[in-house]
This record gives C-alpha cells, structure tokens and sequence, in this order.
C-alpha cells in the first residue's frame, strides 16, 4: 500500500474534511468567534462543537498542514515609529 503510513487509519470522513474547509472558509464571525484571525485552539473548539470530537490544538495544526495551510502572523508595526523605515 504506497503512501499509507503504519498505524491507525483517520477516524474523520472525507465529508469531515470537506467541513473543515467550510468552517474555515466561513470565518470567524460564522462560526461566532471575533478575535480578527484563527488559532488552532479556535479551530479545535470550533470541530467540537460542530461534530463532538475532540481535537488537541497540535493536531489541528498538524491537519491544517497537510491542507497546505501555514502559520501566519501578524507584523507588529510600532505606533511613534517612521513607517518609510519599518516598510524596509
């Protein structure tokens, strides 16, 4: 079997993962969050809620990669600073 790793097959559905890309599509004010970005405890808790299984945070960036999603974080501008020099 090529491409199948050892140990438990995944217990979610295609249907589950095609969820998840809802979810996530949706936003956060859909879902009832309004924090401005995801985190993988929003998206954990957002699962559960939506299906009943409980998720830990590190599997949902874990999932989250293997959709071809990454990190993004925000770029902290300081407020008194010259912007034509935080722009560099």
């Amino acid at each position: 079997m090529e491409g199948h790793g050892p140990g438990r097959p995944p217990r979610r559905t295609e249907a589950q993962q095609e969820r998840l890309e809802d979810i996530l599509d949706s936003g956060l004010v859909a879902n009832g969050l309004d924090s401005g970005v995801w985190t993988s405890p929003m998206i954990a808790w957002v699962l559960e809620s939506e299906s009943g299984v409980t998720y830990h945070a590190g599997h949902v960036r874990k999932r989250l990669h293997k959709m071809d999603l990454s990190l993004q974080r925000p770029r902290r501008l300081l407020a008194r600073a010259d912007a034509r020099e935080q722009d560099r």
